[in-house]
């Protein structure tokens, strides 16, 4: 037996052998490592997930973007369809009684037209304007961790895609606001 260890095919079985060994223990090594890996960006998304509907809320308070809203209270639908740039929000209003451009600035609703501004009072009619100030909703459900959450029988749904909010929901018996965010560029 001592003689097999010394022959070719023997040193060839030890070799062999040793290599085997080797690459178990590498191979457990790397799936060690990506197990760990795996299980830190499963730690990431979960915070995220906490922080995430304040902490993107403030990030959409800070940022450009296109939006459209869809709202309907009782029997009446209003559209609204613009950008935000800055602290200026621009764009147009569409309801039962008609389609027109508006620009807020500072809390100042303005109507355009025809290159003039005309300050207006009554834009948001029976609209609740706290529910399209995103600053409300971000102090409203503040320190909340989920994306659905029901205040006073009011539900609020958040969605977010890519790190933005894209959508946020807001139904009751009585009414719904929908509002979108498209190409949302943090300033």
């Amino acid at each position: 037996m001592e003689d097999f260890w010394n022959t070719k095919r023997g040193k060839a079985i030890v070799k062999l052998s040793i290599w085997i060994v080797f690459i178990l223990i590498v191979l457990s090594f790397i799936k060690n490592y990506d197990n760990d890996k795996i299980k830190d960006n499963n730690e990431e998304v979960k915070q995220h997930d906490v922080l995430s509907n304040n902490t993107l809320l403030k990030e959409l308070l800070n940022s450009n973007y296109e939006y459209e809203y869809n709202i309907t209270v009782g029997e009446n639908k209003y559209s609204f369809k613009g950008n935000k740039i800055g602290d200026i929000n621009t764009g147009y209003k569409e309801s039962n009684t008609g389609i027109i451009k508006y620009e807020i600035e500072q809390d100042v609703v303005y109507q355009i037209v025809m290159d003039q501004r005309l300050e207006i009072n009554d834009f948001y009619n029976e609209l609740n304007k706290e529910y399209l100030d995103l600053s409300f909703i971000n102090e409203l459900l503040e320190n909340e961790p989920s994306e659905v959450y029901t205040i006073d029988d009011v539900e609020f749904i958040i969605s977010s895609e890519d790190k933005h909010i894209t959508k946020i929901e807001i139904n009751s018996d009585e009414y719904s606001y929908n509002l979108e965010f498209f190409n949302i560029e943090v300033y």
